[in-house]
C-alpha cells in the first residue's frame, strides 16, 4: 500500500505542469499577428478618364463620408487607374485577396471593390 501512495505523490505536480503548459500555449496563440482587411472602392470621376478611389477599413463613418487614402504626411493620394492604386497598396504591405464589380461598366453608375489583407502591425 505504501508503494501505491508514493506513486501518486508526483501526480499533482504533473497535473500542475500540464495546466501551466496549456495556459502558456493559449497565451502564445494570442500573440500571433492578426490579419486586417481593407476594401478599395473604385468609381469613375465625372467627365474624366480618371477614377476616385476610397478605402474602407471597417470603421464607422457617416453616409456621405469617404475615407480617402492618405500618405505618411496625411495628404490624400490620387490615382490615375485602379492598377495604380493596387500597386500602391502592394507597396504598403497589402496583399490582393479578391475583387468584384457592381453596376454596368458602360454607365457612370458602376464601381469596383477590391479586398486587400495584411498582417496587423
Amino acid at each position: 500500500m505504501k508503494h501505491l501512495n508514493s506513486m501518486y505523490k508526483p501526480l499533482p505536480l504533473i497535473i500542475l505542469a500540464l495546466l501551466l503548459i496549456g495556459i502558456y500555449s493559449s497565451f502564445k496563440k494570442m500573440d500571433r499577428p492578426v490579419e486586417e482587411y481593407a476594401m478599395l472602392i473604385i468609381e469613375p470621376r465625372l467627365m474624366s478618364n480618371k477614377v476616385t478611389i476610397s478605402v474602407d477599413y471597417g470603421e464607422k463613418r457617416g453616409i456621405f463620408e469617404r475615407d480617402m487614402i492618405k500618405d505618411e504626411n496625411g495628404r490624400i493620394v490620387k490615382f490615375n487607374t485602379a492598377i495604380d492604386a493596387m500597386n500602391w497598396m502592394s507597396s504598403q504591405g497589402w496583399t490582393f485577396v479578391s475583387a468584384n464589380a457592381a453596376g454596368s461598366a458602360n454607365s457612370s453608375q458602376y464601381s469596383q471593390q477590391m479586398i486587400f489583407a495584411r498582417q496587423r502591425q
